[in-house]
């Protein structure tokens, strides 16, 4: 009743009563109006006839919301009245703001039973049963006077306030909403829980999860409620969709559905802080939000369905699904088939003729009968059904229907001749986008596509192939066979299983002509179009009649988008699809090699790489193919650990490039990645000095991927070299970058993390206060990155066992001794396995099982673990790498504490001497190797204690285990 006047009696003042009614039940109210009016009541009756489905007047609401209470006549017709539930609705909200409900809604209930009532408050609160004598009726009167005598105000007071704000664009669903009042008072009741407890972490506000099969109207019963309760969520109203673009695997649903928790935020944000971050946004809105998750997959499992609802108790959030199964999650409210009042009542809205009329006839109306119970109260085909009918009026009856639906195909429904019928009628551009529609998948079409599809099927110019979309796709809607969000179209599934069930030879055609547009498209289109297009190029893509010359453009195109997001691994496997089609150009090998480099396949990529580079050899002098070749081969050979061989592609990248002073893209590209060699090696003096010449003094808007990865190798090296306050910072800035463009999972940012984490760890351990809740969400952090990892890239990928290696050295450092050398026993077994023993990262996961081992005092296993790394990191790191001289150092210390003194000394005064060639004296290993050479003088029952004081054996917020 937002923005309406009040309607009041001539003198000003305000109706007593407002008495709601439906049509049948007005003659036994007409004789209870005297009583209420000497009872000295001020009553409104509406005498105008309402047909079932039309909308109530201005007139009525005014007279409502200045009204102090409803009177309702809630017979088993009542609910049927979509007029006496707006009454209804509005009295209830109206009065729900100052209290109770049923202070201000009174219910005189005419029938014997009181399951017709809705909502359940009424039915516990209602007020009498229907008076049949003049004496009772003179008896209620005198109550309800008594009853409104006790109320001030009107109900347009209490509820005149504005519409609730809409996202993205507005209601969904059809109008002329009819019947379903039992299930949307449902809904409203489960939504009207306090709190749901989905985790034990996590409390929201009410969850009802609304599901049946497709067709039945869970959309339009969702668009409904919002727009009937809306007064009751000022905070807004929010529909997503967890569609996955079309995909139902649990990763591209939770993938889609962030990218629209994103656009509402506003800002972009790491996966973790989505959903708290978009509770803080609605708790900060005024009163209720109601957010809506429509179109979940079937078989999702119910903690990704639970990750779906926004975690704060000002949101009330319905789960709109066809999986029954997610009622596990919160209070299922069931839709199946309408009744048959509330069918009939649809069915005469799509024809557009009220069956209550005199002029309908009985045989008519019988018919009308028929078709309902044909279509077993189906909602989508029994508006298909009136739809069709009112088109053809005088041409096919209702009884024409009922016998086309008694003699369908054998095997056929109802709902699926009323389909037919319907897809038969279409003309033939219409029926074209349906086919196109249909062959390119559930996820939205974009209306450029189909238009640039018509157009170049049909040799038309732009303007006439967007005319020609426009009409057809109006034709679409016109017949209830699409709907259109923003730009986007949307077949119904029903619909789309029909199409592919009568199925064309123009469906094939129009995938192959999608097939060739949508690169063309995707060239000139923004974020969101591309992740439109790419969603049915790989629809398209997986089509096994696809010509290879359609096919591979598509694959590279996906490819392509895929690394431009950082999804490493995702372009790899494109790629790895056009190798197995025989399909490799260059380009191609060299996109793969850099693909599979970033998601850790060295092996692979040092295969594309060699295979690149047979190609290109012979080419002159100066080739951007070959520099890119031989840079791409010495990555790989440095990720695998053959620094050795890796040096001659090093070689002939200088020799290309001369990687000082070039500015083009690859050179930028090979001195980047010459940065990291360099690190690797523990050349740190000179990664730094290039790193600083590469990397920018401040940020800039739009840094390149390639000046991010060289911001993120200058991290790693400060860390490296003990200014850990710098690295942090340093991180921070590739972190915040990919947030700011939307790509906080791009690889480069989830290294950033990872760097961030552990320079989190490396900071503050050796504060005087450390700050202990950073370690905990350091090491957290790690242990999501890597069980990614994992997931996605394989347990015995080198950047799965990095983080693996890096997570159990954090566990270390927090003295979480017991957890870190259970964490880390299996994880050095796979390093072995997967990477080989001579590998960088089995000799650090090495390193850091023997730290676990030496902090739980099992001196003889951490003494053969550190020797063990020390004497492979020597020859593949050389002398003075830091990790080199850290295993060197702890493994020293376990000597000292065993009684090797002797040994134990010469290690510790090799260590200092070493480190300032590389690493410096300003960082923590120098330190700790000062130390190390100070305790030497404590005598033997001091040693361990002074090691303790160093810190060596700290375990602040860990287990608690003490060496023995």
């Amino acid at each position: 009743m937002a923005g309406t006047h009040h309607l009041r009696r001539p003198d000003g003042s305000l109706f007593d009563v407002f008495v709601s009614v439906a049509g049948p039940d007005k003659p036994r109210v007409r004789q209870m109006i005297p009583a209420l009016k000497r009872a000295g009541l001020k009553v409104f009756l509406d005498e105008s006839d309402i047909r079932p489905f039309e909308s109530i007047t201005e007139r009525i609401r005014q007279a409502l919301a200045g009204s102090k209470a409803l009177l309702v006549c809630y017979s088993r017709d009542y609910p049927t009245r979509s007029a006496c539930q707006w009454e209804l609705t509005a009295a209830f909200l109206a009065a729900s703001h100052s209290g109770s409900p049923a202070d201000r809604i009174m219910v005189i209930n005419p029938e014997t039973g009181e399951d017709h009532i809705a909502p359940g408050e009424l039915a516990d609160a209602c007020f009498a049963r229907w008076p049949d004598s003049a004496g009772e009726r003179k008896k209620l009167a005198a109550a309800i006077r008594q009853r409104v005598d006790l109320l001030s105000g009107g109900l347009g007071a209490l509820a005149d306030r504005p519409p609730p704000a809409q996202w993205p664009d507005g209601m969904r669903g059809h109008p002329g909403f009819v019947g379903r009042y039992r299930d949307l008072w449902l809904l409203h009741t489960r939504l009207r829980a306090d709190d749901h407890a989905l985790t034990a972490a996590t409390r929201s506000g009410g969850v009802a999860v609304l599901a049946g099969m497709a067709g039945m109207g869970k959309t339009t019963l969702a668009a409904e409620y919002a727009a009937q309760f809306g007064a009751f969520y000022p905070g807004g109203i929010y529909w997503t969709d967890a569609s996955g673009g079309g995909s139902p695997h649990p990763e591209n649903v939770a993938s889609w559905y962030e990218s629209q928790l994103r656009d509402l935020v506003g800002r972009t944000v790491p996966r973790s802080r989505l959903l708290p971050l978009a509770g803080e946004y609605l708790r900060a809105r005024p009163g209720l939000s109601l957010w809506i998750v429509d179109e979940i997959p079937t078989g999702l499992p119910a903690d990704a369905v639970r990750r779906l609802v926004i975690p704060s108790p000002s949101v009330r959030t319905v789960l709109i699904t066809r999986d029954t199964a997610h009622s596990e999650v919160a209070g299922l409210v069931p839709l199946g088939a309408m009744d048959r009042a509330d069918a009939m009542n649809l069915f005469s809205l799509e024809r557009d003729l009220s069956l209550e009329r005199d002029t309908v006839s009985a045989g008519e109306k019988e018919a009308a009968g028929r078709v309902i119970d044909l279509l077993g109260g189906h909602p989508y085909a029994i508006r298909m059904a009136g739809r069709s009918l009112r088109d053809r009026e005088g041409l096919v009856s209702a009884a024409d229907l009922v016998s086309r639906l008694r003699t369908g195909p054998p095997g056929s429904t109802g709902v699926g001749v009323v389909l037919d019928d319907t897809l038969d009628r279409l003309d033939i551009p219409a029926r074209h986008v349906l086919d196109l529609i249909t062959v390119l998948g559930p996820a939205p079409v974009p209306a450029e596509l189909v238009a640039a599809v018509l157009g170049a099927a049909a040799g038309t110019s732009p303007a006439d192939a967007a005319e020609r979309a426009g009409s057809a796709l109006g034709t679409l809607r016109r017949f209830l066979l699409a709907t259109r969000t923003g730009s986007l179209w949307s077949v119904h599934p029903l619909v789309l299983d029909a199409t592919r069930r009568r199925a064309t030879g123009d469906g094939r055609a129009l995938a192959f002509e999608a097939a060739r547009q949508i690169p063309v498209l995707t060239a000139t289109a923004d974020a969101r179009g591309q992740a439109h297009l790419m969603s049915h190029a790989l629809a398209l893509a997986d089509r096994r009649d696809l010509p290879d010359g359609l096919g591979m453009p598509l694959l590279r195109a996906l490819a392509a988008f895929r690394l431009d997001l950082g999804q490493a691994a995702a372009a790899a496997g494109f790629l790895a699809r056009i190798a197995t089609a025989g399909a490799m150009t260059t380009d191609d090998l060299l996109m793969s090699a850099g693909a599979r480099n970033d998601s850790g396949d060295h092996s692979g990529a040092l295969g594309d790489a060699l295979q690149a580079l047979d190609r290109v050899r012979e080419l002159p002098g100066g080739s951007v193919d070959r520099l890119r070749a031989h840079r791409l081969a010495a990555q790989a050979l440095d990720g695998l650990g053959g620094y050795g061989d890796a040096d001659e592609h090093w070689r002939a990248v200088e020799a290309d490039s001369g990687l000082a002073g070039v500015s083009t893209p690859e050179a930028v590209a090979a001195r980047v990645a010459r940065v990291r060699s360099l690190r690797l090696r523990g050349r740190l003096r000179d990664a730094l000095t290039l790193a600083r010449e590469i990397v920018p003094a401040r940020s800039t808007a739009r840094m390149t991927d390639t000046l991010l990865e060289a911001t993120l190798e200058l991290a790693r090296l400060q860390q490296m070299t003990g200014a850990e306050g710098e690295a942090r910072s340093t991180a921070e800035r590739v972190v915040d970058a990919y947030r700011e463009r939307g790509l906080t999972e791009h690889v480069t940012a989830l290294a950033a993390q990872e760097v961030l984490a552990y320079a989190t760890v490396s900071l503050q351990l050796w504060e005087l206060r450390p700050n202990t809740k950073g370690w905990a969400e350091a090491e957290r952090r790690l242990a999501e990155l890597h069980t990614r990892h994992a997931a996605s890239l394989g347990p015995y990928n080198t950047l799965t066992l990095t983080l693996a290696v890096q997570r159990g050295l954090t566990l270390v450092r927090l003295g979480r001794s017991r957890a870190a050398r259970d964490f880390l026993t299996p994880i050095e077994a796979d390093c072995r396995a997967g990477l080989g023993p001579e590998h960088p990262v089995t000799a650090r996961a090495g390193y850091a099982l023997g730290m676990a081992h030496f902090q739980l005092s099992e001196l003889d296993r951490a003494a053969m673990l550190l020797e063990s790394a020390f004497e492979r990191q020597l020859p593949l790191l050389g002398p003075v790498h830091p990790e080199t001289l850290q295993s060197k150092l702890d493994h020293a210390a376990v000597l000292l504490v065993s009684g090797q003194h002797a040994r134990a000394t010469q290690m510790i005064r090799e260590v200092r001497r070493d480190l300032p060639r590389e690493v410096g004296r300003n960082n923590d290993l120098y330190g700790r190797a000062v130390i190390a050479e100070g305790v030497l003088r404590l005598p033997a029952w001091m040693i361990r204690g002074g090691l303790r004081a160093a810190r060596w054996f700290d375990r602040k917020g860990g287990d608690g285990e003490e060496p023995g």
